[in-house]
């Protein structure tokens, strides 16, 4: 995805700002990555949700609190 390197940068500075134990990084297979990480994914792809062990469905968790960014 064109940007995705400075939407990482973007994210990682974010987290550091506010205190958020963190990764966002650009790859070229990003599905593949994920999926084989033993971490806790953001996400709003229900294959990924559905294949990582551990995940927070990011459009879900956006609608419950009724915030937009």
């Amino acid at each position: 995805m064109s940007g995705s390197g400075v939407l990482a940068s973007l994210i990682r500075e974010n987290l550091l700002q506010r205190s958020i134990p963190g990764e966002a990084f650009a790859v070229r297979n990003a599905d593949y990555v994920i999926k084989r990480m033993d971490r806790i994914t953001l996400s709003s792809d229900s294959v990924i949700i559905g294949k990582v062990g551990r995940a927070v469905d990011a459009g879900r968790a956006i609608l419950k609190r009724g915030e937009v960014f």
